[in-house]
């Protein structure tokens, strides 16, 4: 049996897939005998979630295939997501006062965050770097123009959208042979917070979580761990 809250996130899932159905199909369906379903959903959710985060080599070629690309624009979003776990509708809210890539306060502030929430999360040297290679193109391209107050603009000058952020994160991707997303780069940052040892309390801060269990999932050992584990057997 899965925790409670796996079963709840699997029930709501379930009920989305219901909603979309055609109406004689739904009539069919007797939700109160879909326990096993939901057991099913959540178990495969989190099978899948262990395969989302990239491997150590895999975000070391991401991020040289991020360093050499033309667009700083490119490096900067790919770089912040990898090094904050920030979710994609929350990049793409991000206001030019709420990143503060230079002195010792370097940070992102997510003031629209799941449910409303609002968090600060620190940047590292190489996220800083490239943020502020995308504030230099930024002012030079627009200057003199009026801009939205977005920190991503388009081309015309306004805010970015999501699908917009997520192209740009799938083709440096495929440039680096890898196929991701933007919520795979979440996924990354978070894995990495964890099996770094840190205190899921300051991982769920950082992630924005509501519930601790979203963020224990973490945790749970990959394909690659229990290979590990085995192979040390004969060692």
């Amino acid at each position: 049996m899965q925790q409670a809250g796996d079963q709840e996130e699997a029930r709501e899932v379930f009920e989305v897939v219901l909603k979309y159905l055609p109406h004689r199909a739904v009539a069919v369906l007797n939700l109160a005998d879909t326990e096993h379903a939901l057991e099913d959903i959540a178990r495969a959710r989190l099978h899948y979630r262990q395969y989302l985060a990239l491997t150590k080599e895999e975000q070391r070629r991401l991020l040289r295939t991020a360093e050499h690309t033309r667009r700083p624009k490119d490096r900067a979003i790919v770089t912040l997501m990898l090094y904050t776990g920030i979710r994609i509708s929350e990049c793409a809210a991000l206001n030019l006062d709420d990143v503060y890539a230079q002195g010792r306060k370097r940070r992102v502030t997510v003031r629209s965050g799941k449910g409303d929430k609002y968090r600060v999360v620190p940047l590292n040297g190489t996220a800083c770097e490239s943020l502020q290679a995308w504030l230099q193109e930024r002012a030079q391209k627009f200057a003199g123009q009026k801009t939205d107050e977005a920190f991503f603009l388009n081309p015309q000058g306004g805010r970015m959208t999501t699908a917009a952020l997520d192209l740009i994160v799938r083709k440096v991707g495929q440039e680096a042979g890898l196929e991701i997303s933007a919520h795979i780069l979440r996924h990354t940052l978070l894995t990495n917070l964890v099996r770094q040892g840190n205190d899921l309390v300051l991982v769920a801060e950082i992630g924005g979580h509501k519930r601790l269990e979203t963020t224990r999932r973490y945790s749970l050992p990959s394909s690659e761990d229990k290979k590990k584990a085995m192979a040390a057997l004969s060692d």
